[in-house]
């Protein structure tokens, strides 16, 4: 039975340490350690992250990569956590949703009756909408770029550094303060990420040869 003995798991549950959290979040494509994909989630939850409005959205594109292609894993990792609050449920959920797997879908409707009526309306809805692709986003809002980082940090994929290059474009700007929003944050976080990512600073370097004149100015000021 889905909820059976999960409060007693919960409480067993070894919670990763903040340092060993944010290195599974942070540098996950590097070491991939999907099996502590579910002492991370309760990690989450006790370090308050996945209540807090300025990290959810960024962990369930985070979480849906590792749900997708670890999808035989699901009901071991997310089965012992359905009785977290609400809030925190729905975040998992919507993790489960983006990664729209055949396990993904199917753990969803085992837990739909289960499931308080708020829940069950959100996985009720799931049935007519397609889940977005974070390739497909178009970079309008500065958050879009966390999407993007907790994709790379999930893959290791150069085609998402690639697009939060592009948002360099001096070209973009104009007098449009969201535009010039979504420029400085773009610089500001590849600036971070250099500094923390070997693989981040070689993208920026062989970008140097391919990018237009004004995107590789900006990405030299950024290797310094």
């Amino acid at each position: 039975m889905l909820l059976e003995n999960n409060y007693l798991n919960i409480i067993h549950m070894k919670y990763l340490s903040l340092t060993e959290l944010n290195n599974w979040l942070n540098f996950y494509y590097q070491h991939p350690q999907p099996e502590l994909t579910a002492n991370a989630i309760a990690s989450l939850s006790k370090e308050g992250y996945l209540a807090d409005d300025d990290t959810q959205e960024s962990l369930i594109f985070f979480l849906s990569f590792i749900f997708r292609t670890h999808g035989d894993r699901i009901n071991q990792w997310v089965g012992d956590l359905v009785n977290l609050p609400e809030i925190e449920q729905i975040v998992i959920i919507y993790a489960l949703w983006l990664a729209n797997t055949t396990e993904s879908q199917a753990y969803l409707t085992n837990l739909s009756p289960v499931s308080s009526a708020t829940i069950q309306e959100i996985i009720s809805n799931f049935q007519t909408d397609t889940p977005p692709r974070v390739d497909d986003l178009p970079i309008d809002h500065p958050h879009i770029l966390d999407l993007l980082w907790a994709a790379f940090f999930a893959t290791g994929e150069e085609k998402y550094v690639l697009r939060i290059i592009s948002a360099l474009s001096q070209a973009n700007l104009g007098n449009d303060l969201m535009n010039q929003s979504i420029y400085e944050a773009a610089k500001w976080s590849i600036q971070a990420n250099v500094n923390e990512h070997e693989k981040v600073r070689l993208i920026c370097n062989e970008q140097l040869h391919q990018q237009p004149e004004d995107i590789v100015l900006i990405l030299q000021e950024v290797l310094k």
